[in-house]
């Protein structure tokens, strides 16, 4: 009866999975989870969370007795059964990974632990997010993971704390870019707590020494991270290629959409005139007044490229 704190985080990811419907984040959460294996799932979204989340799709085709054989990097589709084992994975994640962090922060403290088990579940966003099928699901997890295991560690260092810590710095990292950045965050706590400790001290030699090992468990995951879309991409025979041109033409596409027609055809004409290679004056143009690559930005400036291209080899 000691940990009967648990039942209180588990009882709002009861309610939602009894009470709502699977989530579904737009059109990302199909690139995700649904479409084959290309540069989309595989570089511009990180490819740990689009391809490792789809097992719960095979294991309910095993279970309505269809065979086990899907590959994960093909085209998906997934059933109502995988889509709730999947939401149902992601719900038993997060309360794991609230429940490691109750521990970290209240210790041995009975009141403490129940105290944080309230605080965590009146936080109706983190379930929410486990009730969503996206890759933000288990961004939210990793990173509670990554903070709960780096507190545990800068208050008692010990094995199973890091390998919870790589395994959450992992996932946070496969699952959402921007979380790279928290490859950084417990070294430079660590460096900072044995500065603040300068004196040779036990507790000054045991955060460099955390610090350390962090470094090392960021170089490690960082690679991994790294290498595993170098992997996928050659597994399809595509050349990898950085995606951040693409994403930045979105969020370009998205400003444009809320500009004038006319502003934002004068706009993409004043941006195309300073331009040195006409290709990329033509791309902004059809930017603006054809939108988004979905919608045949894409198409046109091929077309554009396989134009001029016979004009230069015309005699």
């Amino acid at each position: 009866m000691r940990r009967w704190w648990i039942i209180v985080l588990i009882i709002p990811s009861i309610y939602l999975i009894c009470r709502y419907p699977p989530l579904w984040k737009d059109i990302d959460a199909f690139w995700q989870l649904a479409a084959k294996a290309d540069a989309v799932n595989i570089l511009q979204y990180p490819p740990v969370y689009c391809f490792l989340s789809r097992i719960p799709f095979n294991l309910a085709s095993a279970i309505e007795g269809h065979s086990f054989h899907h590959n994960l990097l093909s085209k998906q589709t997934p059933t109502d059964l995988g889509v709730y084992l999947l939401v149902v994975a992601q719900h038993v994640a997060l309360v794991a990974a609230l429940a490691y962090a109750v521990k970290a922060i209240s210790g041995s403290s009975g009141i403490g632990a129940v105290l944080c088990a309230v605080i965590f579940a009146s936080m109706g966003g983190l379930y929410a997010q486990a009730q969503t099928c996206g890759s933000e699901s288990w961004s939210t997890i990793a990173v509670i993971t990554v903070f709960a295991s780096g507190y545990y560690l800068n208050k008692r260092p010990q094995r199973s704390a890091w390998i919870v810590y790589a395994i959450g710095l992992f996932f946070a990292i496969g699952s959402r870019h921007l979380n790279l950045l928290f490859a950084a965050w417990l070294p430079a706590v660590a460096i900072s707590t044995g500065l603040i400790l300068r004196g040779g001290n036990i507790g000054e030699r045991a955060c460099w020494r955390t610090a350390a090992i962090a470094c090392g468990v960021s170089v490690m995951v960082l690679s991994v991270n790294l290498i595993i879309p170098h992997l996928l991409m050659a597994s399809i025979g595509q050349a990898y290629r950085p995606t951040i041109g693409r994403t930045l033409s979105d969020r370009v596409s998205s400003f444009l959409k809320a500009v004038p027609p006319e502003q934002r055809i004068r706009l993409a004409d004043q941006l195309a005139d300073k331009q040195t290679n006409p290709l990329i004056g033509q791309a902004i143009q059809i930017q603006a007044t054809t939108g988004l690559g979905l919608k045949g930005t894409g198409e046109e400036l091929a077309t554009l490229c396989n134009m001029m291209d016979c004009r230069a080899r015309s005699p």
